[in-house]
């Protein structure tokens, strides 16, 4: 168990996620910095082709061997936030309950394998739809820009509520400073994304706030009709 969680697990997060950053931001600034950027593009290991050039052609299964490690690393804890997301989302209402169901470990085990399975028939779908010449890093690439940009508008949301909760008075001056810093920072993601896939991802997102609203609207009848919820539930 966690001492404090309230502030250990938060803490742990932003100087977890501030670390990673700045070690990410100085080796891809000094890879860059290495070789031309139409070298970098056409690789496919940008990181061991740097140890190969400093310390020789030995390194690089070593480093493409850390590298799956991480993505396994990666692979685990994202699999485990989309199973408590989804169980998050059904005992809220918004997903269906069948993602809120646990086995006897308290795992959402029906929600992953139904959050796999439409994960894998997307791949199957961007995979038929993508021309003969693509490779498995442009899919890949595509899928990550397009749920970055879905997660842009829930961080937007975010940092505006943030502001709401906190109030804004001189006391809260942080907290609106780094609020609006990551509102401009959403702008700008958005703002730099291709047209097609932005309008897919505003289209996405229009689909999202339509079931969303039809929640909200049931829940607010239900809470200004409290014998219909007696006898729903």
């Amino acid at each position: 168990m966690v001492e404090n969680p309230k502030r250990t697990v938060p803490l742990a997060t932003m100087l977890g996620t501030g670390l990673a950053g700045l070690i990410y931001v100085l080796s891809t600034q000094m890879i860059s910095g290495m070789f031309p950027a139409s070298e970098v593009a056409a690789s496919g290991a940008p990181f061991a082709l740097a140890t190969t050039a400093l310390f020789g052609s030995w390194t690089a299964p070593f480093v493409s061997a850390f590298t799956a490690l991480a993505c396994f690393t990666s692979l685990g804890s994202w699999m485990m936030l989309v199973g408590e997301a989804g169980k998050r989302a059904a005992n809220d209402g918004n997903f269906p309950k069948v993602f809120g169901e646990t086995d006897r470990n308290g795992v959402p085990k029906k929600g992953l394998l139904i959050a796999s399975s439409m994960m894998t028939l997307l791949m199957l779908v961007l995979m038929f739809f993508s021309s003969e010449t693509a490779h498995a890093s442009d899919l890949f690439n595509q899928l990550t820009t397009d749920a970055v940009l879905l997660t842009m508008l829930p961080y937007f949301y975010s940092s505006i509520n943030l502001i709401r909760f906190e109030g804004m008075t001189t006391r809260n001056t942080f907290v609106m400073l780094f609020s609006g810093i990551a509102s401009l920072f959403c702008m700008v993601a958005l703002a730099g994304a291709e047209g097609s896939t932005l309008t897919a991802t505003f289209i996405m997102s229009l689909i999202i706030l339509m079931f969303y609203s039809k929640k909200a609207g049931l829940d607010k009848y239900l809470e200004t009709h409290p014998q219909q919820a007696s006898a729903q539930f």
